[in-house]
């Protein structure tokens, strides 16, 4: 049954729908499993369909968010299957007090009208964010939550979209950028929160691998 559901995949073009890097772990798994062609959009700006930096709001629901993404990605490479991937975070249903990160993985597969699915939720996740008034502050939230290895961002205030630092390297870079926001007139304090964005978060990418593995499971299965 594997082997006949493959074949229905199997030398077809797929484009994912990405401009994160989520192809690092989505690829992989749907080359292997399915025997499709990847193909990664270079100019897909999946970034109108909704930022988790916060300067434009997302475009609908989750999955509504995931499916705009992928069709809009199969019709500018004139392909008639796709992946998107779309992540979002909220109280954990069953831990008090938890953020949980849900990741949605979405194939469409037009040929056949197929539309599946697969999930991955976790409480695991470096979500965060507070107010620095100085650079040793933003220093040491910067070590808990894992920079440079996951991306930082800094705001002039939590609800700033336009007042904002992001794709921060390193520590040099970070000192630099905190120092000069924080010497700004009439500023005594700075948000400083972590990059959810999937190629600045190794813990979220991980989740999307896993939710991928669920997509797979749920293709190849009756």
């Amino acid at each position: 049954m594997l082997k006949t559901i493959a074949n229905l995949f199997k030398g077809r073009k797929l484009v994912i729908a990405t401009k994160h890097e989520k192809e690092r772990v989505i690829s992989p798994l749907l080359e292997k499993h399915l025997g499709v062609q990847i193909i990664i959009p270079r100019q897909f700006d999946s970034d109108k369909f909704g930022t988790f930096t916060k300067e434009i709001k997302r475009a609908g629901t989750q999955l509504e968010a995931a499916r705009a993404k992928v069709l809009a990605a199969m019709i500018s490479e004139g392909v008639d299957l796709g992946v998107s991937s779309e992540g979002s975070f909220g109280a954990d249903p069953s831990i008090p007090f938890t953020q949980s990160n849900l990741e949605l993985v979405l194939f469409i597969d037009k040929k056949n009208s197929y539309e599946i699915r697969g999930h991955y939720q976790t409480a695991v996740t470096n979500l965060a964010g507070q107010y620095v008034a100085t650079v040793a502050e933003a220093l040491h939230f910067a070590q808990k939550v894992g920079f440079p290895h996951h991306g930082i961002i800094l705001r002039k205030s939590e609800n700033n979209h336009s007042a904002i630092e992001k794709n921060i390297q390193n520590e040099q870079e970070l000192v630099e950028k905190a120092s000069k926001m924080l010497s700004r007139f009439f500023t005594k304090r700075i948000f400083i929160e972590t990059d959810m964005r999937a190629h600045k978060n190794p813990t979220r990418m991980q989740g999307i691998e896993i939710a991928t593995k669920d997509l797979i499971k749920n293709i190849t299965s009756l």
